[in-house]
This record gives C-alpha cells, sequence and structure tokens, in this order.
C-alpha cells in the first residue's frame, strides 16, 4: 500500500513476527546464509537500506513497545526486477544468547512501479521485558549473493520503584505484538474473594461530530484478566451503554475469555451511531446501574469477600438521562474501585461516578500505562488487606 503522499510502500511484518513469541525459537531460513560471518564482517554498499529503532515506551498491555523500521531504497527493486529476488532477515538477541529470528521476502504489488516510489519500510512491532538487546538485520539478494547487515544495539530501561517488578518472571524477552503470553500477577487473600469486573466498551461522542475519543480499554481489561487468583474466581462483564446490552459475561479463568474479550470491546465505527444507540438513550445510565446490581446481587460462596472493579472511559450523557444512583439498601457490603481512563489530551466531565456514589467506590484516574500499572498495583494491595 502506498502511505500519503511521500510514494512509500509500507509492509507489516505482523504475520512474519509470529515467531518472535516463541522463546529461543528459530528461523529455519537462517540456516541457509551465513548471518554469523555477515554479522563479524559487518555492513557493506553492496544494498542501499537503513535500520532504526524507536525508544521503547510502556504500553497499555503493559510490555514495552517500540517499532523496528527498516527502510530499503526503491531503485534496489529497479536493479532486481526479478520478484522476491531480495530477503530481509531479523534476529533479536538477548542478555542470555536466546535469540527471535524472522524473515521476508520483498515483493512490491504486481501493480507498483519501482519508479514511481521512494523506499520500501517494514515496520516490525515488538514488545520487550527490561534488559539489553542487540539487534541484527540484513536485506540478502538471493540471485546474486549481496548482501548488506546492520546492527543496532537497545536498552529497555527498568521502571522505577516498579509496583510490579517480579510480573516480568516468565516472559519472553521478546515478542510480537499481540503480547500472548501472561503476566505473573498472583494475588493472594487470607479470606475467599470473589471479584467483579465490569468494563464499559462505550466511548463518548462529540455531539456535533458523532466521532468517540480512543481510550485503550481492551488491552487494560486484558490485564486485569490476567490476575492469578489463588483463592476465588473472577467474573467479567463487558457492557455497552451505547445500546444496552452485555457484550460478554464469564469467568476470567475460561481459556477463550481474552479472545473474546477483543469483540466485546470492539466499538464498531466511531463515527456512526445507528438508530437502536440513539433511540432510548435515557436508559443508558440505568442500564449501568442495573448491571452493577445484577452482579453484586449474584451468587457467591457465604465466606467470600465480594470486589468490584469499574473499568470504563470517562462518559457524559444529553440532559434529561436518568442519573439516579444505585440503591445499596439490600446489597452485600463489597469492596469497589472505579478505574476512569482519559486520553492525555481531553478530560472531559464524567456521570457514571456519580451513580456509584452509594457504593464509596474508591476512584483511579488514569491517563498514561504507568498510571494503570500503578492504579492495579494498589487494587490488588487492597483486596489482599482484610476486610
Amino acid at each position: 500500500m502506498i502511505c500519503g503522499m511521500s510514494r512509500v510502500c509500507c509492509l507489516f511484518m505482523l504475520a512474519a513476527a509470529v515467531a518472535l513469541g516463541q522463546i529461543g525459537r528459530s528461523d529455519p531460513e537462517f540456516d541457509t546464509i551465513p548471518f554469523e560471518e555477515w554479522r563479524a564482517a559487518g555492513g557493506n554498499a553492496h544494498l542501499q537500506w537503513s535500520l532504526r529503532v524507536f525508544p521503547p515506551l510502556l504500553e497499555d498491555h503493559q510490555r514495552f513497545g517500540t517499532k523496528i523500521v527498516a527502510v530499503v531504497n526503491a531503485d534496489e527493486f529497479s536493479k532486481r526486477p526479478r520478484a522476491g529476488q531480495m530477503q530481509f532477515f531479523l534476529e533479536i538477541r538477548d542478555h542470555d544468547d536466546i535469540r527471535y529470528q524472522t524473515h521476508r521476502t520483498l515483493r512490491l504489488a504486481k501493480t507498483t512501479n519501482p519508479a514511481d516510489l521512494k523506499e520500501l519500510r517494514l515496520i516490525e512491532p515488538v514488545c520487550f521485558i527490561p534488559g539489553d538487546y542487540d539487534i541484527s538485520a540484513a536485506v540478502y539478494d538471493t540471485d546474486s549473493k549481496q548482501h548488506n547487515f546492520k546492527e543496532i544495539k537497545l536498552h529497555v530501561p527498568d521502571i522505577a520503584h516498579d509496583p510490579f517488578r517480579n510480573a516480568w518472571q516468565g516472559l519472553p524477552s521478546a515478542e510480537s505484538y499481540m503480547c500472548k503470553t501472561p503476566f505473573s500477577l498472583p494475588l493472594d487473600t487470607e479470606r475467599s474473594v470473589k471479584i467483579e469486573v465490569i468494563a464499559n466498551s462505550t466511548l463518548d461522542r462529540d455531539r456535533k461530530t458523532g466521532a468517540s475519543t480512543y481510550v485503550p480499554l481492551l488491552s487494560r481489561l486484558q490485564v486485569i484478566s490476567q490476575l492469578q487468583i489463588r483463592n476465588g474466581s473472577m467474573y467479567l462483564t463487558v457492557l455497552d451503554l451505547e445500546h444496552r446490552k452485555v457484550r460478554f459475561a464469564g469467568e476470567a479463568a475460561n481459556p477463550n475469555a481474552r479472545r473474546r474479550l477483543a469483540a466485546a470491546m470492539s466499538t464498531g465505527n466511531p463515527r456512526m451511531i445507528d438508530a437502536s444507540g440513539v433511540a432510548g438513550y435515557n436508559d443508558d445510565a440505568q442500564f449501568f446501574v442495573s448491571q452493577v446490581r445484577r452482579r453484586l446481587e449474584s451468587a457467591a460462596p457465604a465466606e467470600a469477600d465480594r470486589v468490584l472493579i469499574i473499568l470504563t472511559a470517562r462518559l457524559t450523557f444529553p440532559k434529561g438521562v436518568d442519573l439516579r444512583p444505585i440503591q445499596t439498601a439490600d446489597l452485600a457490603s463489597a469492596r469497589v474501585f472505579y478505574i476512569r481512563c482519559s486520553p492525555l489530551y481531553l478530560r472531559n466531565s464524567d456521570a457514571l461516578e456519580a451513580t456509584l456514589k452509594p457504593l464509596n467506590p474508591r476512584l483511579f484516574d488514569v491517563t498514561t500505562a504507568m498510571d494503570f500499572r500503578n492504579a492495579l498495583a494498589a487494587i490488588m494491595s487492597e483486596v489482599a488487606k482484610e476486610k
């Protein structure tokens, strides 16, 4: 595909990156080339390309994310007209000398004229845990056997005063951006605990344009779902307030839960409001209240402590919406935590919090991935205490 007006062809290597999720997984294609000899000899000028690694940032799935970008001059394709003549090899090596390898054959679309392009850009999103890495890559011409090798060192820093320092244990050093390996987040409690997590998938919309503001709720919900509760259970509920529907309901321990959460948290077209979302919006907030009540009234072991975690973006409603707070006279006592997520550039008001005021929720305002990490650590610490 052509990216913007810069005549750049971009290839995202997510399909090839699957091998990065396997600890020590080697790519058999590396056996067909003298990669280590290239490393010893260094680069050369046979092929014109560049390698860049963006600074790693803590992302909402709680890994350090970065992009490895290889840029190949379009002239190299004009010199080599045979399709698939060039290959790209990538290796990531951690401090324990565990290697993560992948490769890709470089092909332009049949309808693409190299003369119309400035460059071919390969983008490999990768997530890391703290440590030091050698990132090595080569572009190789399978006909002439010409190559150009490049190497970059990457340092992924530890988090200062990290509340989840042990969460990295058991994770692969490098992994494809989907980050399928679960965290180590053990939660130990003296008493049995029943945790209810309610995520509101509805995002606030601009009243004029109908556009909603992106908030990374799915990544944060998936991290919460990875809590390893040693003495209890967790039940997940995803609500769509705009259509007054329960999108997902089930035990977090279900092996299919994470996959189904992604579908449940999908908000569809962020710029479109269908008729069913507009009709009866007066009941949206009370639908939320009714679902909170239902989960708090659900069956649980008599001796279990009840915990409710709400995960939501800030949400406002038009005038006239019924915002009566929940009635708690007949509800079992529960500890309630309200995680309210906002983008960095926007802090609009929030109407949902007031509907839960009688439950005395502990509020966490979350903007960054680090905010969320600290909030989840605080909630786990509180839940682990005796009531």
